[in-house]
């Protein structure tokens, strides 16, 4: 039995010698992306991402002061003695 390593050479080797073919697809590939076309979403699609868009905007817009109060805990400080005054 002879080495699987030298049958692995003797493939390579082959391989090597063999030409490929030239052929030059890219001329039918984009002729067919151009006549696909572009499909546009479908209503319900355009409803969900406005609604997470408005979503978001409320969800920011609520967040800051909240972050701002929980990274500079002298501010939530300040506002309470303000208020006792």
């Amino acid at each position: 039995m002879s080495d699987p390593l030298q049958k692995l050479d003797r493939l390579a080797a082959a391989a090597r010698r063999e030409q490929a073919p030239e052929v030059d697809v890219s001329w039918r590939v984009g002729v067919k992306i151009a006549n696909r076309g572009v499909r546009a979403p479908s209503r319900p699609l355009i409803y969900v991402m406005a609604a997470s868009v408005a979503t978001a905007v409320v969800v920011g817009l609520l967040a800051v002061p909240i972050l701002n109060v929980l990274n500079n805990p002298l501010v939530a400080m300040a506002q309470s003695v303000s208020t006792i005054q």
